[in-house]
């Protein structure tokens, strides 16, 4: 009986023993890769940053901060908007890139139009609609981003009040979800600790990353933050009244939802059932259907309408808060 007990304790050391340096073996070798991984992260963000208009600017001496919604650059109002689209959609795009595809598009939609139609309104029309829609598209994809944010900014906030609570500072806390966290959150707090290291100014970074982002939730942490650094004041109870409060809204959001479901059904049914009859009565009678191509004043006043409609549901169902 001892000799079983002795071969049973002997396989058992000598299966932990294995396992060990199997994970070591392993471990070792995934973190040697996280670590290759992080290291060039953060030196793609240091370049981004040195590339900035914001930090070329700080560096010349000419940046000039107003608000902390807005940074104030040597250029044209309409080209500083655009930069603030493409910087909170999160693309890699250029406002060089941004017109040209407007313009390609616009043109391209509006020749083509030319050729079916043979009439300046719909072409006109559909250049239009080809010129903005390298605009939806950015204005879609940083809704998108935004939304991402503001769904992982709860949790951020509670390790950034754990991290400070522990006796770090609110730049190694700002690290330490940069690290955790997957994007967005974690690119534009990388950047924001990336440009203090690179000799920007504290409060500059944190009303660049407010503008960077466009989120209202991290425009008040922002401004919060500010506040503590000049009147002081406990950092780590700050954050975790700002993460409850963010609960709140999105619990507040969800009812808001809840209790428009039904008028946002309606809006859908009402935009989308004049096509579907269209489409449906080009099928079945063609010859009926054929008529308003030779009326166009009909087509277009019905999208115009629809439009007008569309827009006022729209206003009635979304709010802020």
């Amino acid at each position: 009986m001892s000799n079983t007990i002795l071969v049973f304790f002997a396989v058992f050391a000598m299966t932990v023993a294995i396992i060990s340096l199997v994970s070591d073996f392993f471990t070792k070798d995934h973190r040697r890769i996280s670590n290759r991984i992080e290291e060039d992260f953060r030196s793609k963000q240091r370049e981004k940053v040195k590339n900035s208009p914001l930090f070329i600017e700080s560096k010349k001496g000419v940046l000039i901060v107003d608000d902390i919604d807005e940074f104030t650059f040597p250029r044209e109002s309409l080209e500083s908007r655009l930069e603030v689209l493409i910087l909170q959609s999160g693309t890699k795009a250029n406002i060089i890139q941004l017109k040209m595809q407007s313009v390609i598009l616009g043109l391209t939609l509006g020749s083509v139009s030319l050729m079916i139609f043979r009439n300046p309104i719909p072409t006109v029309a559909f250049a239009v609609i080809g010129f903005a829609a390298p605009l939806i598209r950015l204005s879609v994809l940083r809704k998108m981003r935004q939304d991402k944010l503001r769904s992982q900014l709860p949790d951020a906030f509670d390790l950034m009040a754990r991290v400070v609570r522990a006796g770090q500072t609110i730049n190694q806390s700002i690290m330490a979800v940069a690290d955790e966290f997957p994007k967005p959150i974690s690119e534009e707090l990388s950047l924001c600790f990336e440009q203090q290291n690179l000799g920007l100014d504290p409060e500059t970074a944190y009303r660049d990353l407010a503008r960077r982002t466009g989120v209202l939730e991290i425009r008040i942490f922002v401004t919060a933050l500010i506040v503590q650094q000049q009147t002081g004041g406990n950092l780590a109870e700050l954050i975790d009244k700002l993460s409850n409060l963010i609960r709140q809204r999105y619990k507040i959001m969800g009812q808001i939802k809840t209790l428009t479901a039904e008028g946002r059904l309606q809006a859908m049914i009402l935009t989308g059932l004049p096509i579907m009859l269209f489409g449906t009565l080009m099928v079945l009678n063609p010859e009926y259907e054929i008529q308003l191509i030779y009326h166009p004043v009909l087509i277009y006043t019905t999208v115009i309408l629809m439009t007008i409609g569309g827009l006022w549901i729209k206003s009635i169902i979304n709010f802020d808060f």
